[in-house]
């Protein structure tokens, strides 16, 4: 929760990961659910700061199937929906949510439910009860008011500071769309180019990730044009790859396998499983994966000529 507060989001979703491999996966620690949902609905705070809207429907989906009445957990679920642009079911996700709250600090619910149910086109009743619909009358459209800083009860659980990092999804932006470039355009300008060399050392090629993290595409080529699985390797020879730049590496793997115009072939993703195996303390990283990144791992792994034994050799390791 210090790196909450010192705005390290990025570290702290790694410290939370880290705990809940802990509790969860490492046969050290007997924990209740109580804590798994804690951890869970924390780590999802930290993937909506980083705007990794499925991730953290993902954690706060955990941590409702460890406790259904988490607060937190459905408030969070709700604002990465909207994130995903699943209206309907951030809504299912307010509806739930507003019974547990009590009339002090259901505002910023209330708020979240008023914008959804516009982007629905749903207008609620006026004398109605909070399940009651009916059809929106057409008027003209109008700029949707950004959600507010969360009250107390939907901060995060592990502390009690006298304030906590606001929690909120990103604001409609402001301004004619007349007076500015097109989204395409936007989005064009705003795509880094492929880094020119390959990365000197780890730190490096882990700044170069955190540039690239939200730009995919450009990550997979810097990563399958200047990073081989050779050189991968003996980056993370003396120190681990972390399993959240793991999971980056083979969610790039994966893109590029999967490109239409020029797939990365199954001898090259085999070479990159291997020399991944190779780095240091790569069990621990391999079984810190989430239960769908190490299913991805198998899929990859199938992809290789030697497919069964690379899948005999992760069956060790997850």
């Amino acid at each position: 929760n210090k790196l909450f507060q010192e705005s390290k989001i990025e570290d702290s979703e790694r410290w939370f990961s880290k705990a809940i491999w802990l509790v969860e996966e490492s046969g050290k620690v007997n924990a209740p659910d109580s804590l798994k949902a804690i951890l869970h609905s924390n780590r999802a705070y930290a993937r909506l700061q980083l705007e990794h809207w499925s991730s953290a429907e993902g954690d706060c989906s955990e941590a409702l199937k460890l406790n259904s009445k988490n607060p937190k957990a459905l408030y969070r679920r709700a604002l990465a929906r909207k994130g995903l642009n699943q209206f309907q079911g951030a809504l299912e996700d307010v509806k739930h949510l507003l019974p547990l709250l009590d009339s002090q600090n259901n505002a910023q619910a209330l708020k979240l439910k008023e914008e959804l149910e516009s982007k629905l086109g749903i207008a609620p009743l006026v004398n109605g009860s909070d399940n009651e619909k009916a059809p929106a009358k057409a008027s003209p459209s109008r700029p949707v008011e950004p959600v507010a800083t969360p009250a107390e009860p939907l901060r995060p659980e592990l502390q009690r500071p006298s304030s906590a990092p606001a929690e909120q999804p990103p604001s409609p932006s402001s301004g004619s769309s007349l007076a500015r470039p097109s989204a395409s355009a936007r989005a064009l300008a705003a795509t880094p180019s492929i880094p020119s060399s390959s990365p000197k050392n780890s730190m490096e090629m882990l700044r170069q990730f955190k540039s690239l993290k939200k730009h995919p595409a450009v990550l997979t080529k810097y990563i399958t044009q200047k990073v081989s699985p050779a050189l991968l390797q003996s980056l993370f020879n003396r120190s681990p790859i972390e399993a959240d730049d793991l999971a980056l590496v083979l969610q790039s793997l994966r893109t590029a396998a999967s490109d239409e115009a020029e797939p990365l072939t199954g001898d090259r993703v085999g070479e990159y499983l291997q020399q991944l195996l190779r780095t240091h303390t790569a069990d621990t990283q391999f079984s810190m994966l989430s239960t769908s990144e190490k299913e991805m791992v198998r899929n990859l792994a199938s992809l290789a000529p030697n497919g069964d034994d690379l899948k005999k050799t992760f069956a060790k390791v997850l």
